[in-house]
């Protein structure tokens, strides 16, 4: 697995939490989900964290948290669909990257061209099919034909089933909620006025990662170590990203993953 140019592909089907290339894929599956492991142990952790607080002052119940996390974690690997056959994967499909025209001598509207293929690469053949979400392949059977040999459409379903559980997981410890992107966690921030620049005066909230800056993708971190007596549980935007409970989790979460 690979991006067109050979460099390491951008996980674009599963671990993308606030744009591509928060998680790369790795040469093989076997380094793609260690890539996704963190974010999934601190999914499965933080759920336990949250049904019962109080057993978060019980060393015993944390080792049995971690315990249990961990083998779900093995589970879902073993169960990844591993192998090809590899293909050219656009990597962000959608209607808004092509372009139709009926301009030809039988004025049928046809494509005519695809745009940003800045994040191709060559992932397994499930992949592209997979990220068009909602569409349905009983009503698209020229699908059919990306299937490998001796794949059927009643094999299409178990194998969506494997890859959601890994995405479910993932997505409650990975994405941008409870993971954060550099030293700054998008502190290059703006509102778009008509002083914001030239080319783009609508009003509009502008990120880092809105303009495909690269950022480094931590889901194990120091949150920020101010708590203090007036600290409250609720999230000051302005001064944590997370509420004062919710930091004593993810201080824990670094300590138990060095």
């Amino acid at each position: 697995m690979q991006r067109v140019g050979g460099a390491e592909a951008l996980d674009t089907v599963i671990g993308n939490c606030m744009s591509y290339g928060c998680i790369k894929t790795g040469r093989t599956e076997e380094e793609w989900l260690e890539n996704l492991t963190p974010g999934m142990r601190k999914s499965l952790l933080s759920d336990s964290w949250r049904c019962n607080q109080r057993g978060f002052k019980n060393p015993a119940v944390r080792d049995t948290w971690v315990k249990e996390a961990d083998e779900k974690i093995a589970k879902l690997k073993a169960k990844f669909p591993r192998g090809g056959p590899y293909v050219l994967n656009h990597g962000d499909l959608n209607f808004s990257n092509v372009f139709a025209s009926n301009d030809n001598a039988e004025r049928k509207w046809k494509v005519s061209a695809v745009i940003d293929w800045e994040a191709a690469n060559f992932l397994p053949w499930w992949a592209g099919i997979y990220r068009s979400y909602g569409l349905s392949l009983k009503k698209h059977p020229e699908l059919w034909e990306c299937f490998p040999p001796g794949f059927t459409l009643e094999d299409w379903e178990p194998l969506v089933k494997l890859i959601d559980e890994v995405q479910k997981v993932w997505s409650g410890g990975g994405s941008h909620t409870q993971s954060k992107h550099g030293l700054t966690d998008g502190a290059n921030h703006w509102y778009g006025s008509k002083d914001f620049c030239e080319c783009h005066k609508i009003r509009e909230s502008f990120s880092e990662w809105s303009f495909g800056w690269p950022k480094e993708h931590l889901d194990v971190f120091d949150p920020e170590l101010t708590d203090t007596d007036d600290d409250d549980d609720e999230i000051d935007r302005n001064k944590h990203k997370h509420a004062k409970d919710e930091r004593e989790f993810q201080r824990w979460f670094k300590e138990i993953s060095l």
